[in-house]
């Protein structure tokens, strides 16, 4: 013998006419399926009362009461059961406003006299079930607008005409607005940026992503800022035929971030410098003094016929030999001469510097004095140009090394270009520590660096920076 489970649903009817609710509960105990309990009320604040004594799957709500008629019924009911659905009973005339009372949030409606024992349970399953889905909607809707809202990234979704939908308020914060303040305003017009502009436009066009990192940005509003850096994500949004229907931007400050690396970055190489002086001028002087009196120290043995001239010879000899490695340690720990052509003859001394240890020609190409009056950016970019040679040399097994630092159109290029193997065709250059260090760099003078192949084979690395200075033409 097998048992069926039979299940049980709590029912409360809002019904003032006992005519209407005895048929009511007739066509209910048709079904053997579902045991249905029913409760009764005649008015809408007996109703009220019931609800809040006893909780209910569903409220079958009749709306002409003796005390509430029309949609009224319904909006006044809502809120003493926010999780029970609510199944609207009218009369034939009154269709229309049954109709319109499930736009206001009931979940179903029933025509008196027009429902048999099926209709009527499929209908308070359907509005049962309807309530169910309407919760877990709504619940995963306020947590997604909590995240929204509360997400320390910045977040704006624009349409296709760059006009703003939604932003949350971290991105309204960053400007000193609330969020209400950029609906239908365009990005373009708050914010005036060809480049940018350009930028939105072409993700619109071609469906692809864009991301960049510490891309600089000034507020208009704000000159007393000055420059921010922002990571970027710009996403589009596509619909069911591919197209994109908008634009999901999400921001991340890092102008902190990155002031700090610049820190880390210039207490590192003020560290180098301090070494390389203390090389220079402290150890450098005293082997200097220990050469000479080694020299004294030979001839007076030498004048003498003393056998131990020679040990005070091998002495000075191995002196001077350890005055020409502090020279060169401390020439690469502090590469940079002070002035504004600094960077000029450290280049074409790291160029020589090359051929000469890894016997590689190396030459440097500057057809035009390039003037950097910032010993810092003058370091930064030797440095990039040191790594790249670095990585050609132990990477690319190059025959030949250029070195070329140009100027124009208000902007210069240092390029190191070699002729070895190359990148492969279908590889794009990888992010390793060198490179990385290379576009941090960069980032840091407010320049950018590029890796791509040769078009005669190798690779070329370019930087591409402002001019700090005037440039003799």
């Amino acid at each position: 013998m097998t048992l069926m489970l039979v299940e049980s649903i709590r029912i409360l009817l809002v019904e003032d006419n006992p005519g209407d609710a005895l048929l009511l509960k007739e066509v209910l105990k048709e079904t053997s399926v579902t045991k249905f309990a029913v409760t009764e009320a005649q008015c809408l604040a007996e109703a009220v009362e019931r609800l809040g004594a006893s909780s209910f799957d569903v409220v079958l709500l009749d709306l002409s009461l003796p005390d509430s008629v029309g949609l009224d019924t319904v909006s006044r009911i809502q809120p003493v059961c926010p999780s029970a659905p609510i199944v609207v009973l009218t009369g034939l005339d009154d269709e229309l406003l049954a109709f319109e009372a499930v736009r206001a949030g009931a979940q179903d409606y029933l025509v008196k006299g027009q429902y048999d024992t099926h209709l009527l349970v499929r209908s308070i399953r359907y509005a049962i079930e309807r309530k169910r889905f309407e919760d877990a909607l709504r619940k995963s809707n306020e947590l997604l607008e909590r995240m929204f809202s509360n997400i320390h990234l910045l977040v704006a979704y624009l349409d296709t005409d760059l006009n703003f939908i939604r932003v949350n308020r971290a991105y309204a914060m960053a400007d000193g607005q609330e969020p209400d303040f950029f609906v239908g305003k365009n990005h373009f017009k708050l914010y005036p940026n060809e480049e940018n502009e350009g930028i939105f436009r072409r993700v619109l066009a071609t469906g692809e992503a864009y991301v960049a990192h510490e891309k600089p940005f000034r507020y208009s509003g704000s000159p007393d800022r000055g420059v921010t850096y922002w990571d970027w994500s710009l996403q589009p949004l596509t619909g069911p035929d591919g197209r994109p229907e908008g634009l999901v931007l999400s921001l991340l400050d890092v102008t902190e971030r990155r002031r700090l690396q610049e820190e880390i970055l210039e207490i590192s190489d003020s560290e180098r410098r301090r070494i390389g002086q203390d090389l220079h001028d402290v150890l450098g002087q005293t082997l200097t003094g220990m050469a000479f009196l080694s020299k004294v120290l030979e001839q007076k043995l030498a004048t003498r016929r003393v056998p131990e001239a020679q040990d005070a010879g091998e002495l000075s000899r191995l002196a001077n030999q350890s005055i020409k490695q502090s020279r060169s340690l401390a020439r690469g720990l502090c590469p940079v001469e002070l002035g504004a052509d600094g960077l000029m003859s450290s280049l074409e001394e790291l160029a020589a510097t090359t051929e000469n240890v890894f016997d590689i020609p190396c030459r440097f190409e500057c057809d035009q004095p390039v003037l950097i009056h910032n010993n810092i950016e003058a370091t930064h970019l030797y440095r990039i140009a040191q790594e790249a040679i670095n990585n050609a040399v132990k990477h690319g097994k190059p025959r030949n090394i250029v070195i070329s630092l140009t100027s124009g159109g208000g902007d210069a290029r240092l390029r190191v270009t070699d002729d070895g193997v190359g990148i492969p065709d279908r590889e794009a250059p990888r992010d390793g520590m060198g490179l990385t260090i290379m576009k941090h760099r960069a980032r840091t003078i407010n320049a950018n660096v590029e890796v791509r192949r040769n078009s005669g084979g190798g690779t070329v690395v370019e930087c591409r920076f402002p001019c700090f200075g005037p440039t003799p033409a």
